[in-house]
């Protein structure tokens, strides 16, 4: 009985330490906020490298895109990033509008990150989580979308003599070139394309 009660005392102090721990990570609004000093890309350069940029923090363009986004810390002392809009083809969509919240992970050159994945007119919305990863020696992030731990498979509702002629490719997307960014400041060390001397 003691022992019993011990463990549902220790379940009690565990899950309300879970629970302090998760209010007190910072978290994506359901709208996007607008933030000022982001319409030019020097002016932003400027005030990461006077802060001394982390790893994951400068100025990026989208691979196969005309946008550019900057990561920076959401204040001097703090370890989440926010990812914010400086130029988009999509002129409906204001320089400065928040795209995502990045929080650093158990790895150095991993990041969970939680970003808006839809638009509609000015406004973006419908957050959904991703693991961001610097990879080429912090001169390109890639994006990688988190998946749900519970999936649906309809071919188990089919006979099982159905089941071997119907087969649900899992690798399908393997090959598929991950979404992901180019580090434009500070000046990556691998380069984006050749230089010539």
């Amino acid at each position: 009985m003691i022992s019993a009660c011990r463990f549902l005392l220790a379940a009690v102090i565990v899950g309300a330490s879970a629970i302090g721990l998760a209010a007190s990570e910072p978290t994506l609004p359901q709208r996007p906020e607008i933030f000022a000093g982001y319409e030019n890309a020097d002016t932003t350069a400027r005030r990461i490298a006077s802060l001394g940029p982390r790893a994951i923090e400068g100025i990026w363009s989208f691979t196969g895109r005309e946008a550019i986004i900057a990561i920076e810390r959401t204040s001097p002392a703090a370890s989440a990033y926010r990812m914010v809009i400086i130029r988009t083809p999509d002129r409906a969509i204001r320089p400065g509008t928040q795209m995502g919240l990045l929080v650093p992970s158990g790895s150095a050159e991993k990041f969970d990150a939680t970003l808006y994945t839809s638009s509609s007119g000015s406004t973006l919305s419908a957050p959904k989580r991703f693991t961001l990863s610097l990879i080429d020696s912090g001169s390109r992030i890639t994006f990688a979308r988190v998946g749900s731990r519970y999936s649906i498979e309809p071919i188990r509702l089919l006979p099982y003599m159905f089941r071997r002629i119907i087969r649900v490719n899992r690798s399908a997307d393997r090959n598929v070139a991950p979404a992901g960014c180019v580090r434009i400041f500070p000046a990556p060390v691998v380069p984006d394309s050749p230089v010539y001397l």
